[in-house]
């Protein structure tokens, strides 16, 4: 497989693809702390990708415009100029399409990330001790995260609201089913 960016195993090794070997876009594998981080981060592999989607569009557009001249060539000659010197069109608009899907799902994965880290600052306003103690973190800031009994505390709290709705919505199911069970009896 050709040297790709970061995690960007979604992109086929198609020949038609625009990504050279040892182009500008493309990174080698190292494990540097500063390249796995990226890794990790859907909007830092969205901008490393975005080359490789301008790299794939001009090359799309390149084939069809080669493709077009050559179809006009055709149709205003009606000789068939060689057409083995000509890229394929769907494996360009393929390769293309890939490099796009590719940043849709890191895309949709920042957004899921952010409606996560939303719901956890409305859900648990209280800062969550840390797995690990990061060296970055200023002491003070580990005293102020929640205590082990207060975080229990707080999680039971949270699985008797679930069972509160979870016994509301079967309390709601059996009564439409009973109620539906009368109007057929009538």
């Amino acid at each position: 497989m050709a040297a790709v960016p970061q995690n960007f195993g979604a992109t086929p090794n198609n020949p038609g693809s625009s990504t050279p070997a040892g182009g500008s876009g493309t990174q080698q594998p190292t494990h540097s702390a500063s390249q796995i981080q990226p890794e990790n981060n859907p909007i830092l592999n969205v901008k490393a990708a975005l080359p490789l989607l301008n790299k794939s569009l001009s090359n799309l557009m390149k084939i069809a415009a080669e493709n077009f001249v050559h179809n006009a060539a055709v149709d205003n000659n009606g000789k068939i100029v060689e057409a083995a010197a000509l890229h394929r069109f769907d494996k360009a608009l393929e390769d293309f399409y890939s490099h796009c899907d590719y940043i849709e799902g890191h895309l949709r994965l920042a957004q899921e990330c952010s409606k996560q880290h939303g719901y956890s600052a409305r859900y648990t306003p209280i800062q969550l001790p840390l797995a690990k103690a990061d060296p970055n973190v200023q002491p003070s800031s580990v005293l102020d995260a929640q205590k082990y009994g207060s975080y229990t505390n707080l999680v039971k709290l949270q699985i008797s609201c679930v069972n509160d709705v979870h016994k509301a919505l079967l309390d709601c199911a059996y009564s439409i089913s009973h109620q539906n069970k009368r109007e057929e009896s009538k």
